[in-house]
């Protein structure tokens, strides 16, 4: 009777340990899987930004940019076969690096979540527009602050007296509007940007509606700013060189109020927006090298908010080496140029030469 009853104790542990080592076994598939499915997935990211392109490169025109920001015809080397694309600098010659990724980010002056807009002029101006700048090859992000007075050339939709596309010379915040309020309002001011840019590659976008910045805001625990002159008194304790933590909706006032009835007060908020991005990306940085998944979690809070070409697998690639990349306030870049009184409202007028210099400096490298 004992060696009957402990036989089927012996086989009852023995299938235990069988079962434990199955499911052992299986975890470790699931886990490879996972690993290989994201690898994979990272994978795709980047070869699809890449793809997805406007354009192969900028398109500077043929000539020597002097260290004063003048031009003039350049001389070539009878020895060097001179390549298309290149541009000779202060003596030496640039060609454009392919290897950088170029993301157009926009805030745009709408409440609410991010719908079609009713007609071709309801699609919210963009009150913000950067350029995120992504270069693997020194492991630098830079953003370039582009001035929403900046007078170029904007497509009007469906403003033609037969209902016919018209193009005509504005500010660039208004491209936006003469939209959907979506992609196509997205796509429309990206390709404005990248004319205004010599035709530079812009990779993707992304507009986001204001009410999304205190979520941004937040998931980070707060941002931590200086208070400027012209941000003193906009709330109760905002004094100027005070340090304060933006908190909730104070994100928002501080990014996007300004006094209409000021003189340059659009470039005095850029710089604000200058200095709220140095804090907040250092802020996503951090919190990014903790937990890659920390931007795909803040884009699943704020999506009904957002417009964006960049999808999960371009997301998962971007989160995959953005933590180990640097960037300071000073790779910030502010639109060189003037900006001067119109008729009715404030108009920004680009230094180009001055540009040309800025884009060299960000987008080429030397030719050896």
């Amino acid at each position: 009777m004992d060696r009957k009853n402990h036989k089927p104790v012996r086989k009852t542990k023995r299938n235990k340990w069988l079962i434990f080592a199955k499911i052992v076994g299986i975890l470790a598939i699931v886990m490879l899987v996972i690993y290989i499915g994201s690898s994979i997935l990272i994978k795709v990211g980047e070869r699809r930004l890449y793809s997805e392109a406007t354009s192969t490169a900028p398109v500077l025109s043929f000539e020597e940019v002097e260290e004063d920001g003048t031009t003039e015809v350049a001389e070539v080397d009878p020895t060097v076969v001179w390549q298309e694309g290149w541009v000779r600098y202060n003596g030496e010659i640039y060609e454009y690096n392919s290897d950088i990724l170029t993301f157009l980010v926009l805030g745009i002056d709408k409440s609410g979540e991010a719908v079609e807009s009713k007609n071709a002029t309801d699609g919210g101006q963009s009150d913000a527009l950067f350029l995120l700048v992504i270069n693997p090859d020194n492991k630098k992000i830079s953003i370039l602050a582009i001035d929403r007075n900046t007078m170029t050339d904007i497509t009007m939709v469906g403003m033609g007296e037969y209902g016919q596309d018209l193009v005509s010379t504005a500010q660039i915040a208004v491209q936006h509007g003469f939209g959907d309020g979506k992609n196509q309002s997205c796509e429309l001011t990206r390709d404005a940007v990248s004319a205004l840019y010599y035709d530079l590659p812009i990779h993707g976008y992304i507009s986001v509606n204001y009410e999304a910045i205190p979520i941004i805001n937040d998931a980070v625990g707060g941002v931590e700013v200086v208070i400027p002159a012209d941000a003193a008194g906009m709330r109760y304790g905002w004094v100027e060189g005070e340090s304060v933590l933006l908190k909730g909706d104070a994100s928002i006032v501080f990014v996007k109020k300004r006094d209409t009835n000021v003189f340059g007060s659009a470039r005095m908020r850029a710089s604000r927006q200058k200095t709220y991005l140095t804090a907040l990306v250092a802020k996503l940085k951090e919190a990014t090298k903790a937990d890659v998944t920390v931007p795909l979690s803040i884009y699943s809070k704020i999506s009904k908010y957002t417009v964006t070409d960049i999808t999960a697998d371009e997301m998962s690639y971007l989160a995959s080496i953005l933590s180990d990349y640097s960037f300071s306030g000073e790779d910030i870049y502010m639109m060189p140029g003037e900006t001067v009184m119109g008729e009715t409202f404030e108009e920004f007028y680009p230094d180009m030469s001055e540009l040309k210099k800025q884009m060299i400096e960000i987008f080429y490298e030397k030719v050896q």
